[in-house]
């Protein structure tokens, strides 16, 4: 495993965290009181898209499957994150059972795919 890889898969996990953080800012408590999303959500949500994007395009192309499962994963998690903004989730309940349990299969899937490559 070299450097490359190590410097790719932390630029991937800062950029999710960085927009899990992000997007779920009101719900954890770090965002404004007001409704909607505020600006410096969309700036935290860019950035850490960007750290993603640069982790993703970075990496080496020997082990296709293992990027495809870190990107397939990325969806899904950006998926149930965003449930409730896209229209998917109910919105009177919240952060829900549903979308708990995406997150967790989708970083269950990220943690794979990134464990694969560190091993690598």
């Amino acid at each position: 495993m070299g450097t490359k890889n190590v410097r790719n898969s932390i630029l991937i996990v800062a950029g999710l965290v960085i927009i899990g953080l992000s997007i779920m800012a009101d719900q954890i408590g770090l965002g404004a009181a007001s409704t909607g999303f505020g600006y410096k959500q969309i700036g935290g949500t860019v950035v850490g898209a960007v750290l993603l994007a640069v982790g993703l395009i970075k990496m080496p192309i020997g082990d296709v499957g293992d990027n495809i499962l870190i990107v397939a994963a990325c969806v899904v998690i950006g998926l149930f994150l965003l449930a409730d903004q896209f229209g998917l989730g109910a919105a009177s309940t919240g952060f829900g059972y549903k979308q708990i349990g995406g997150t967790v299969i989708g970083a269950i899937l990220l943690a794979g795919g990134l464990a694969k490559k560190l091993k690598d």
